[in-house]
Parts: structure tokens; sequence; C-alpha cells
């Protein structure tokens, strides 16, 4: 059994110091098997060496990204801008607006970027709806969110004229939510979307820019990021076209504005 456990300790010394030298440490483990392997302690000790082996690599790999990730935390704190950690856009999104952040991002990586919302109301979707504009600026792109939660009311009678009960309509499980707007004889239905930016425009001066979509996201050129960093420190009009084909206005706001000079 000794004889059996010193040969194969002494083979895989020899093939780890060769593999080691020709920087092939897991690569022999496939060929040492058929090769170099004669009786089964040898095998069967070289498989669990393998193993270990590709073990020991797989933790390291872990190790390796999770030190990248948290060296990239640590570098946008300590650039002095809040850190955001993620770059998705949703109607409920709560970061810092209108000011630099650092965008952490695991799949896009660090950047310097700024977030913009503008509430409005407007006729959307042949609803009358509140629309929300949410917005990132960063070096390289633009990326939108168009997001509106809209109102429909009817008159609700009985036969005999009687108001009938709103209650009786309620559904938890319903997305759309029957309320009493306070008005005699109607019931009222909300209900939440978003809406795909395909075109997206803004007036800068008496210059119009439009972007390129790419990506779900809009190309900011070297001419366009000049412009930004140097337009007046005031509220900028922009147009959007979404994915159902309605044309809405929308602005960004000042504070953005003055944060596009520390982006672009």
């Amino acid at each position: 059994m000794l004889i059996c456990i010193s040969a194969a300790w002494n083979m895989l010394h020899d093939l780890v110091y060769e593999s080691l030298e020709s920087s092939y440490s897991l690569r022999f483990c496939d060929v040492a098997m058929l090769t170099h392997a004669k009786g089964f302690c040898v095998q069967k000790a070289i498989r669990k060496f393998c193993l270990m082996t590709l073990s020991i690599a797989a933790i390291a790999q872990v190790s390796t990204a999770a030190i990248t990730a948290e060296r990239r935390v640590l570098a946008a704190v300590s650039s002095g801008f809040p850190v955001v950690r993620s770059s998705l856009l949703k109607p409920d999104l709560s970061v810092p607006w209108s000011q630099p952040v650092q965008v952490v991002d695991p799949f896009e990586g660090t950047y310097l970027a700024v977030f913009d919302q503008n509430y409005f109301s407007r006729s959307f979707g042949n609803k009358n709806s509140q629309v929300k504009v949410v917005s990132l600026w960063s070096q390289n792109s633009v990326r939108l969110l168009l997001a509106y939660r809209g109102r429909e009311c009817a008159s609700v009678r009985g036969s005999y004229g009687l108001r009938l009960h709103t209650n009786f309509f309620r559904s938890d499980r319903d997305p759309f939510r029957f309320f009493d707007d306070d008005f005699a004889d109607s019931v009222c239905i909300t209900s939440s979307d978003t809406q795909k930016i395909v075109d997206l425009s803004l007036k800068l001066g008496d210059r119009v820019f439009r972007l390129k979509e790419k990506g779900n996201a809009f190309l900011v050129t070297e001419e366009l990021a000049a412009a930004l960093k140097n337009a007046p420190e005031k509220n900028v009009r922009i147009r959007l076209i979404a994915d159902n084909g309605e044309t809405l206005d929308s602005e960004i706001g000042v504070g953005t504005v003055k944060a596009w000079k520390s982006i672009y």
C-alpha cells in the first residue's frame, strides 16, 4: 500500500513539475490518465488531484471576479460622486436625480452619468394620462423610459337609475383598479404601462440634434457631447416618438443641464 502511494506521489510530482514548466497545469490531467497512469491506485490519485486542481481554479476565478467588482465600487466611492449600482431604468426608480453619479453596473462596468426625470399630464394612448420620462445621460449614449398612468371614467347606473356599488367590481388580482372619483354615477379605471422610445431629438439654441438609436440607446456623437457640455443653464426641450407612433414633447431640467458639464 505504501509503495502504491509512494509511486503515485512521485508520478504526480513529476507531472505537476512538467505541467507547471509548460503552463499546462490543467491540460495535463486529461493526458495523464491515458499515457502515464499505471495501476488503479495511481489513476485514482491522479483523478483526485485533477478534481482538486479544477476546484481551486474555479474558486480562484470567482474570487478574482468578486475582488474586481469590489475594487470598482471602491474606486467609484473615492471619486466623490454618489454610487448607483445599476443602470436599469424603471418608473419607480430611486436615485440621486439631476446630479453626476458613478454607475457601477455588473454588465456595463463603471462610468459617470446623470439621471433625469420629468412629469406632465396629457392625452396619451387615448387616455388622460400622467406621463413620466426617465433618462440616463452618459458619455457615449442616452437611454430613456416612457411610463404613463392612465384613467378612464364611465357612468354606472342600474336599470332603475340607482348607482351601482363600485366595490362590487374590485379585484386584488386585477391590474386595473376601479375607484370612485367622487363624481355622481361614475366609475374610473386606472392602468399603467411603459412605451419604448424609438426616436429622440433635442434642441440646443437654434440647433436640433436627432440622435441615432442603437441597442435600446441613443448614441452621443462628439459634436453633440460638445454642445451638451456648453449648453446654457436652462431647461432643454426634447421630442420623443414612442413605438406606438405617438409624439410627445418633454424637458430636461436645468439641474441635469448643469450636470452635463461634468459628464461631457
